[in-house]
């Protein structure tokens, strides 16, 4: 049991040093958007099935940033998928329930006006309210990327098998390749 606890520690150790050094992604000083892949984070039940991945950015302009749209995009089958997009405005002081602070846009909708300073989430829901088995996200959804564009810039993520691993410990090896590269 010691030895599981620390194997388990220092894989947790491992996956927050690789997440805290790749950093934000930050295109230029003239976008609005700034997109975290290192704080990826995946929802699964109990019973083992995904139900969703969020994704994390921020407002970082001291203008409202127009999201028009947001979609990943499977590198392994090329499905794609649109996905609910939530914002939180920044401050509003703690008189100011969360809910009355939340923005939010359903996918599909024609898109949301992001505050200066307001915190982006992301979320695609895969076979929503099912989810899918690990094995069938794997298969699916090893390799994809994340497509945002506002009024003005797209912003587009990959995500590969390095970052997945890590909801699947022990998982069978993922075999997907990807041509599909970050713009930084």
């Amino acid at each position: 049991m010691t030895y599981l606890v620390i194997a388990a520690g220092a894989i947790g150790f491992g996956v927050c040093l690789y997440y805290w050094r790749s950093g934000m992604i930050r295109v230029s000083d003239d976008k609005s958007l700034t997109l975290f892949p290192h704080k990826l984070t995946m929802n699964a039940d109990g019973g083992g099935r995904v139900r969703t991945l969020t994704f994390y950015g921020v407002n970082a302009s001291a203008k409202n940033a127009q999201i028009r749209s947001a979609i990943i995009t499977s590198a392994i089958t090329e499905t794609s998928l649109s996905v609910d997009i939530e914002a939180r405005r920044a401050g509003g002081g703690r008189a100011a329930s969360a809910a009355s602070r939340l923005i939010s846009v359903p996918p599909g909708a024609a898109g949301l006006s992001v505050p200066p300073g307001a915190r982006i989430m992301l979320i695609a829901k895969f076979n929503w309210p099912l989810g899918l088995s690990p094995d069938d996200f794997i298969t699916g959804w090893g390799s994809f990327s994340l497509v945002v564009e506002d009024e003005a810039h797209r912003y587009e993520l990959a995500f590969t098998e390095k970052q997945l691993k890590v909801f699947f410990p022990g998982a069978r090896n993922i075999q997907a390749t990807t041509n599909i590269a970050a713009s930084q």
